[in-house]
């Protein structure tokens, strides 16, 4: 009796090892990932793919983090959101691709399919982490929120944090404003542009508008203007987003629209 006991024993212990073997095996598998993340920065999420051969996620979550969106994926599938195993993407600029919305995605082959293109921002993996969700607070503007006012008061004392950087800064500060109208401003030679204008609404009431002028810090060619300039002409739709939102600011002025 006592003998079977010890073989009952020892065969459950090995089962523990061969457990935790295999659980520091897959951190560590895809820690690698997490260690050479500069590989993986500014690349699309199919270049990860590729090279994520021995295990794939099998559950996922995304939601919008601030101005861009993130995406949790588990590569434990033991019960909804409670994989062992979790890698964390931020996405770069992912709001200004095809929509405002980035979908949270069922399974992980829909994923695939539907995230390949988007490119990669910061990626972390960790052990036994917790599914969470954020709470997203709007700013506070309303129907009486003036949009020269609220542009003006913020250069004023943040122009710093808009200069020398993306136009991405200031399109995510202006939230919930929109970005309705563009017109490129072309130098004498009209083969480049080294201004635009954009007119900002207030969605809450679209009497309240502004008009900005930035200058860019390397003047855009009228050819790659034409080239997202064939439909909608003058509106300022999610192809222009992705067009101007890494465009370097060099100055920009507010003007009242009445």
């Amino acid at each position: 009796m006592h003998f079977w006991i010890k073989i009952f024993f020892v065969l459950g212990f090995m089962g523990l090892f061969h457990k935790a073997n295999a659980q520091l095996d897959t951190l560590n598998y895809l820690k690698q990932f997490e260690l050479n993340e500069e590989k993986y920065i500014g690349e699309p999420f199919s270049t990860l793919l590729e090279d994520m051969d021995v295990v794939k996620p099998k559950l996922l979550f995304t939601q919008r983090q601030n101005c861009s969106y993130e995406t949790q994926f588990w590569f434990i599938e033991e019960k909804p959101f409670s994989g062992r195993y979790k890698m964390t993407i931020v996405w770069q600029n992912a709001p200004f691709y095809k929509s405002e919305v980035m979908e949270s995605k069922s399974s992980y082959l829909n994923a695939a399919i539907e995230y390949k293109n988007y490119v990669i921002k910061k990626l972390s993996v960790g052990f036994n982490d917790d599914f969470y969700i954020l709470h997203l607070t709007s700013k506070s503007i309303n129907k009486d929120t003036d949009s020269y006012n609220r542009i003006d008061s913020y250069l004023k004392t943040n122009k710093k944090n808009i200069l020398n950087n993306s136009f991405f800064n200031f399109v995510c500060w202006l939230r919930p404003m929109n970005l309705t109208r563009i017109k490129n401003i072309y130098d004498k030679s009209k083969t480049v542009a080294p201004q635009t204008g954009f007119i900002v609404v207030n969605p809450y009431n679209k009497r309240k508008k502004a008009k900005i002028i930035v200058d860019w810090d390397s003047p855009i060619s009228k050819n790659k203007i034409l080239k997202y300039k064939k439909k909608k002409r003058n509106r300022f739709d999610n192809n222009k987003r992705s067009f101007y939102v890494e465009k370097i600011v060099k100055d920009m002025k507010v003007f009242r629209l009445q």
